[in-house]
């Protein structure tokens, strides 16, 4: 990064426990940080597994001014223009796949992630979170839009063993990931945020040698390991870690603000 502008710079930010926190708090030093790096050019925007309807209030929040990853990569979204550029969906056989891992646990919540919305379609049980919006419930015969992704809210204490059983099934074109100690996702075969970054590059123009990211969990892995510069938060697995071209605080004591001076000071 060293002789480029702050203007050159696309700096893709993961969402849940690296920009935010929580319950849905931004520590104020990422906002003024992110601020001040659009404010000299610089292009800013979300890497998430976050869906398009969800996202367009964060991006407004935050002041996101580039094209944006959703669906952990299963599309790309420009806000500003109301445009999708890219965008990915499960197959038939990846369908059935997500079908039998519900009839499988029963008691786990699951949702079918559309362009549309989120559909929740497993277990009914109340949610240990606050929600972008109200879960809508359907019957998974019901969600007729493409499936961008299906998403599992699983006990934390389940979540190794069911992760093992979805692996040991073999299904063809799924790919498994994990975006947080209770999340399990199956996303359409080669998903990945680094697939739409690619994807948006090729796309818009965008020159890869420009590109910095900033994760902490496994879903943010291929990001780091494709951007021209890479930053995790502390305490991310090791795996990451090892990954990150810089380390920082924690996403509490604002990871984003502290990569954003990392870049002002070596870029000129």
């Amino acid at each position: 990064m060293n002789g480029k502008k702050i203007s050159d710079l696309y700096l893709f930010s993961d969402v849940d426990g690296t920009l935010m926190l929580s319950g849905g708090l931004i520590p104020k030093e990422n906002l003024a940080a992110i601020k001040r790096f659009t404010e000299k050019g610089g292009h800013f925007a979300l890497a998430t597994g976050r869906s398009l309807l969800p996202t367009r209030t964060l991006v407004d929040r935050v002041g996101a001014n580039s094209p944006c990853i959703l669906y952990n990569g299963g599309a790309v979204y420009d806000y500003e223009r109301d445009r999708l550029i890219y965008n990915d969906s499960l197959s038939v056989k990846a369908k059935e796949a997500v079908r039998q891992v519900i009839q499988k646990f029963p008691h786990v919540r699951a949702a079918i992630c559309c362009l549309d919305g989120n559909y929740e379609v497993g277990a009914r049980i109340p949610l240990d979170f606050t929600p972008s919006f109200e879960p809508v419930y359907a019957h998974i015969d019901n969600v007729k839009s493409d499936w961008m992704k299906a998403v599992f809210h699983v006990p934390v204490e389940e979540k190794a063993s069911i992760m093992q059983w979805i692996t040991s099934q073999n299904y063809p074109k799924i790919n498994l990931t994990s975006s947080s100690d209770f999340f399990i996702e199956i996303l359409p075969e080669d998903c990945t945020k680094a697939r739409g970054l690619e994807e948006l590059c090729l796309r818009e123009g965008i020159n890869p040698e420009n590109v910095v990211a900033i994760g902490d969990y496994y879903n943010d892995l291929e990001l780091l390991q494709t951007a021209a510069l890479s930053a995790c938060v502390a305490g991310a697995p090791p795996e990451i870690m090892a990954q990150a071209d810089v380390r920082l605080c924690s996403a509490q004591e604002g990871a984003v603000a502290m990569l954003i001076e990392y870049l002002e000071n070596i870029c000129t």
